[in-house]
């Protein structure tokens, strides 16, 4: 029930910031949302270190887990949600809350663009639509097998830890502080290169560090060179988790954003079991086996990215599946309607 909790938190907050987002915020945005979760590692390894009674560690979170429920409370519903489903006026009277807490003028009616193409659809159609519109399954089946191997890669690194390095709190604390390094580094690397030019060094940056990491090496008495090849593949991971957010959210349409979503979610949670099974290789292979494995599924992720991703960047989010067979960047479309 926990692991329910968390996936339709995690998605849906993150759906739902996107569609209030402007496209030239979306980076920054994705960014301080990235952020909060070595944040909160970080404080939950504290609680951990300082309540030794796990009962209490537990409640101590469930009570913040409370908490946050409060402002959803106050949240408005997206104005993009409402106008694909025809409800003018509910899609209004928020983007009118929005411009009164601005300050900016009330919008006229007329100034909301509705699709007078789209209908409710129950999830039954919105699978159908996956044969229909053959982009949109591929796009959607490559998402899933990189939110699988980001979070196979993540979780198989959180649990094994204590394989790495002799104090498993002060492991998991550089592990998130490299994960603060790594939603910076993905802030300026999408800002200069690109959504798929980013998941594509991320890849290769988590193919070549664990590469390092199999070398049997002590750079120091306190440090070997996998530990470090760990600690900077991290930065990669965590850099991927930040990304693959973005990217699927703008690879999305709006009719089947959520569904797209909670899909990726999901095979990520299935990467998450499996992970802390291959480290557990560990005691019985070579490391050199457990990292080798790791490595190139890293290296295979960007191949995949190269080939059958398209970039998104500077690309107004799709809003129903036929948008998705011939996007247009923003750039061309202004060049083309100076006005």
């Amino acid at each position: 029930m926990q692991g329910l909790g968390v996936l339709v938190a995690m998605t849906g907050r993150f759906i739902w910031s996107m569609e209030f987002t402007p496209l030239r915020l979306r980076n920054i945005s994705n960014a301080l949302l990235s952020i909060t979760w070595p944040l909160g590692t970080c404080t939950l390894i504290l609680i951990c270190y300082l309540v030794f009674n796990w009962k209490y560690a537990v409640g101590i979170v469930s009570i913040v887990g409370l908490l946050c429920y409060i402002p959803l409370i106050f949240c408005p519903e997206s104005p993009r949600y409402f106008a694909f489903h025809r409800k003018e006026k509910e899609a209004l009277e928020i983007l009118n809350r929005m411009a009164r807490f601005y300050k900016n003028p009330p919008l006229p009616a007329e100034s909301l663009e509705m699709d007078q193409t789209s209908k409710k659809q129950n999830i039954l159609k919105q699978l159908k639509d996956f044969f229909v519109f053959p982009a949109m399954l591929r796009r959607t089946v490559f998402l899933m097998l990189c939110w699988f191997v980001v979070s196979l890669f993540y979780y198989g690194l959180s649990f094994g830890w204590h394989k790495m390095g002799k104090n498993i709190f002060a492991s998991q604390g550089f592990a998130c502080l490299s994960e603060v390094v790594a939603v910076t580094v993905s802030l300026a690397l999408i800002s200069q290169a690109g959504r798929k030019k980013t998941m594509i060094m991320v890849f290769l940056g988590i193919g070549i560090f664990f590469g390092i990491s199999i070398i049997d090496h002590r750079i120091s008495s306190t440090w070997t060179a996998q530990q470090v090849g760990c600690l900077i593949v991290i930065i990669f991971i965590a850099a991927g988790f930040s990304t693959i957010y973005l990217y699927t959210a703008e690879l999305s349409p709006t009719s089947h954003r959520g569904l797209i979503m909670s899909l990726c979610s999901g095979t990520a949670r299935v990467g998450s079991f499996i992970g802390p099974y291959i480290i557990h290789l560990y005691d019985y292979l070579d490391r050199e086996v457990v990292m080798g494995i790791f490595g190139g599924v890293g290296l295979l992720g960007a191949i995949g990215t190269f080939f059958l991703l398209e970039d998104s960047t500077g690309v107004d989010i799709p809003e129903t599946p036929s948008d998705i067979q011939g996007t247009k960047r923003l750039e061309e479309e202004d060049e083309e309607d100076p006005e």
